[in-house]
């Protein structure tokens, strides 16, 4: 009988031995083959829950690299990968642990110490778009901690757009000497803004509606396009606001920024705008291409 049930379930086949030899020797190439497929099904399983440990690096490009693993990289990760973003770009997580904390997440995650350059070049960080440095709340002194990543990220690709958790503000120079792209300091901005919350009430709340992708509008960074080069910064912002349900807050101009500049501030090549939105704005293919870039 249970050699019956074994060949009608298992091997679906209409010529069977004879001999019980026969029999025996056909029921553990069965078997084997059970066992394999079984093994082969929990080897797939497992990559995935891992989230696919091996990052292929020859397809992976203009990807947006997170080093370190803390509770807030959840949330960052669910941020990047909101619908309001067109520009979507693929997300590495390097972190120093042997599984991946977030599974159930569209993130590629890769094992190692974000210290360590051949961990950064698993990661792909030769051909990234930009980095995100969070800093170590498990460490004794994480800013130095996150200066050793910033250094390692910026000598493998000084082109990659660094962002840098900062707890210290003392310890912004010594970032800004390693190149960082951007430092955030959240115990100064949290200063800053409990200053002004006190003066103007409610503005804790605006700030959390504009930097939270999902609710509400967000501050979107895009390459002026080419139909206001030549105009003024008012002539834009009428023309923006009249058309699009967009609010033109500030220009950016060779790094330096300029909130609602005043006078005849005329737009050039090479400026940026910051604009309130609902999702990120495209004025114009050739202009969403350059944001791409």
């Amino acid at each position: 009988a249970l050699w019956c049930i074994l060949v009608f379930l298992l091997s679906g086949a209409d010529v069977q031995p004879n001999t019980l030899v026969g029999r025996v020797i056909a029921m553990l190439v069965i078997l084997e083959g059970v066992v394999i497929v079984s093994m082969f099904i929990a080897f797939v399983t497992a990559f995935h829950l891992r989230g696919g440990q091996r990052v292929n690096k020859k397809n992976l490009k203009n990807h947006i690299v997170i080093c370190g693993w803390t509770p807030k990289a959840r949330r960052i990760i669910r941020q990047l990968q909101s619908e309001d973003i067109r520009s979507k770009r693929p997300l590495v997580l390097l972190a120093d642990l042997p599984e991946n904390p977030i599974p159930e997440e569209d993130v590629y995650f890769v094992s190692g110490d974000p210290t360590r350059d051949e961990a950064l070049r698993k990661a792909g960080i030769e051909k990234a778009y930009g980095a995100i440095v969070l800093a170590d709340d498990k460490s004794e002194n994480p800013d130095a901690r996150s200066l050793l990543i910033t250094l390692a990220v910026e000598r493998l690709n000084p082109r990659v757009y660094t962002s840098v958790e900062v707890y210290d503000p003392e310890n912004i120079c010594h970032l800004e000497r390693a190149d960082a792209d951007e430092i955030i300091c959240l115990n100064q901005f949290g200063e800053y803004l409990i200053l002004q919350s006190s003066v103007s009430h409610g503005i804790s709340k605006l700030f959390a509606s504009l930097l939270n992708f999902g609710e509400g509008d967000e501050i979107y960074r895009i390459p002026v396009p080419s139909q206001y080069v030549g105009r003024t910064f008012r002539q834009a912002f009428l023309d923006i606001g009249g058309k699009r349900e967009c609010i033109l807050i500030a220009a950016e101009r060779d790094g330096e920024i300029m909130v609602n500049p005043k006078g005849a501030y005329t737009l050039q090549n090479g400026d940026y705008l910051f604009v309130i939105s609902p999702e990120e704005p495209a004025f114009e293919p050739e202009g969403l291409a350059q944001a791409l870039a």
